[in-house]
């Protein structure tokens, strides 16, 4: 977990790039232009919206002091190469440079666009990344590389009046992935956006896990899990059975603190390990003493031959233990909806087993932390097992 200290005017920008926001969607902050520019309107995540001079970006103190527009525009320009590419979060743990490039690129024609200088600074950046930045494979180029993508769990500020020019912390969460979908034969080395969904609904709703339990099935690069523990929960336990992918979560665990002793403040530790759907037994899913309160899963529901497997882990899991704990255990299964036929055949499966399902509703703020404007399609299900034989059920799939 790490704290990164922003500016107002300049966090959303800063979020979108560390999040590795696609950049034709990148919504940029207003730029004050030179007399007689022309302001390239904002919105469709393209331009950037003239605006009047603001008080000397570089010297918070002097409030009173006004600046040549060309001066703000200028200072602009080098705040927001320090809000993102330069900021010390992104050079501890570098994006991928090709999107660096392309998010440059865009900046750099907004600017020329809006009819001002661009900073020197600014340009000279460009110009030593890209003749540092290998071709991409498709051009020649060497495989892509791992890098580092970052997700701010802080809600997104209201911002303060730029006079005050007070810094805001924004808790993030780093993660190193793959920036290919599928790697070594695994689709767990990246964030799913299931994976960003539900860990949108467990920060809105942090009861959910608070003082809990945790168990994750399927965590990959194991967003959704260190969300349960900053959210609150007593401890989590992630797992996953590729070794890549259970070498990523260690990886990523440490990255933010996870592994030390003890965790950054006071967050539980988390535990990662291997977990075979196909071949696993009850002390494997925590046992009767230690059988998880939630349990939780992102993106698993898609390949038809494990989801029989799936649903059987879930209702072991969820039934460990005495019949009267059964009743308070939950799991929230998130699933971006690619097949439905292979959603119905794991509703199916669920239901011989005896769990019953129902929809969550999940409220969307007006920002969303993740950028995840594509995930309307993400379905998730809160699934319980009843004590008793004949007690009021929804069975799945109905």
């Amino acid at each position: 977990m790490l704290a990164c200290h922003v500016l107002p005017e300049y966090e959303h920008v800063f979020r979108q790039y560390v999040a590795m926001r696609p950049v034709r969607l990148v919504d940029w902050p207003a730029l004050p232009v030179s007399a007689g520019g022309v302001g390239v309107p904002a919105g469709g995540g393209g331009g950037l919206e003239s605006r009047g001079a603001p008080d000397n970006a570089r010297d918070a103190t002097d409030t009173g002091a006004q600046v040549s527009e060309e001066t703000a525009a200028l200072n602009f320009q080098e705040l927001l190469l320090d809000h993102t590419v330069l900021h010390s979060l992104s050079v501890m743990f570098p994006l991928s440079p090709h999107y660096t490039l392309a998010f440059l690129k865009r900046f750099i024609a907004l600017v020329e666009e809006s009819g001002v200088e661009v900073s020197e600074r600014l340009l000279t950046t460009y110009v030593d990344l890209l003749l540092k930045t290998p071709r991409r494979p498709e051009e020649g180029g060497p495989p892509l590389s791992p890098c580092y993508r970052t997700y701010c769990l802080t809600a997104p500020g209201r911002g303060y009046p730029v006079a005050e020019r007070k810094p805001r912390t924004v808790d993030a969460m780093v993660l190193k992935e793959s920036q290919l979908s599928v790697e070594r034969g695994t689709t767990g080395l990246v964030t799913w956006k299931a994976a960003l969904r539900l860990s949108e609904h467990i920060l809105l709703n942090p009861f959910v896990v608070k003082g809990k339990r945790v168990l994750e099935l399927g965590s990959g690069m194991g967003l959704a899990g260190f969300v349960c523990s900053y959210a609150g929960a007593k401890n989590v336990r992630l797992t996953d059975v590729h070794p890549a992918v259970i070498h990523g979560l260690r990886e990523n665990a440490k990255i933010n603190g996870f592994l030390s002793a003890p965790p950054p403040d006071h967050l539980p530790a988390v535990d990662v390990a291997a977990l075979d759907w196909f071949d696993c037994t009850d002390d494997d899913l925590g046992g009767s003493a230690e059988a998880a309160d939630v349990v939780i899963a992102a993106d698993v529901v898609y390949d038809p031959t494990v989801v029989g497997a799936l649903a059987d882990v879930l209702a072991r899991t969820l039934r460990l233990g005495r019949s009267e704990q059964w009743e308070e255990r939950r799991a929230l299964v998130a699933s971006t909806v690619r097949n439905r036929d292979t959603q119905e055949m794991f509703l199916r499966a669920l239901d011989a087993k005896g769990v019953l399902c129902k929809e969550v509703e999940t409220r969307r703020p007006a920002a969303c932390r993740f950028f995840d404007t594509e995930s309307s399609d993400v379905l998730i299900l809160e699934l319980t097992v009843a004590a008793q034989c004949g007690a009021p059920t929804t069975p799945c799939g109905t």
